[in-house]
């Protein structure tokens, strides 16, 4: 038995005072779960939240896989010419007025001209075109689209090299929806100096004008990227 002072209580009379308390082990950082929370449902007729709107405005971008969401318009007549062009494989230039107006040439013109790359010989094919989409023809080589525009092809052009040597020089546009090819405004002014027509006379000097508007600025750009 222990020594102990006198006047002091026995440890066996208060065991509850003198005993080693006992400790509960808990584990570290292990969090008991708590129960999942409940989600308050929506009164009938009540408006749904911002989150299942958003749902649902996703869904609605499904809608029918087989409806178009933006309809292209119908082309214009003369894209639809070009277009037609393309599917029978025949190479053509937009030259004379109609090129310089695509320029940029502050000129007017009445009528579309077509350099086709074809023999004059097989003007049919190109009146077959005519037919399916449904322009008026005048003559072998003159058609009507509708809207009254007026298409002139040509099989070769005075004063000019041959379509291939021409065609590989063409500027590339796009007109009426249309990839084209568009013969240069030096070109144009070549092949109206050696028709000189009454109409080619009177279009040459803005022609020209146009040409040495084109130069000077170039020539301002260059000097201005040598400094």
């Amino acid at each position: 038995m222990r020594w102990q002072p006198a006047g002091w209580p026995r440890r066996d009379s208060f065991p509850s005072l003198f005993s080693r308390p006992s400790f509960r082990k808990v584990g570290r950082g292990k969090k008991k779960p708590s129960p999942p929370a409940r989600r308050r449902q929506p009164a009938k007729g009540a408006p749904a939240s911002r989150r299942s709107g958003k749902a649902a405005l996703r869904a609605s971008h499904s809608g029918n896989p087989g409806r178009e969401v933006d309809d292209q318009p119908p082309l214009l007549p003369v894209g639809e010419l070009c277009a037609a062009l393309d599917a029978e494989k025949i190479r053509f230039l937009i030259v004379g007025g109609t090129a310089a107006v695509l320029h940029g040439v502050p000129m007017a013109t009445v009528d579309v001209d077509i350099w086709v790359d074809l023999p004059e010989r097989q003007y049919v094919r190109i009146l077959g075109i005519a037919q399916r989409i449904g322009a008026e023809i005048l003559s072998n080589n003159v058609i009507v689209l509708q809207g009254d525009q007026r298409v002139d092809f040509l099989y070769r052009i005075d004063g000019l090299a041959s379509f291939a040597t021409e065609w590989k020089g063409a500027s590339r546009m796009s007109w009426a929806r249309q990839a084209i090819r568009v013969l240069p405004l030096a070109r144009i002014i070549r092949s109206k100096e050696a028709s000189n027509r009454p109409k080619d006379q009177i279009q040459l000097p803005a022609l020209r004008e146009y040409r040495a508007c084109l130069a000077a600025e170039e020539s301002k750009k260059r000097k201005d990227w040598r400094k």
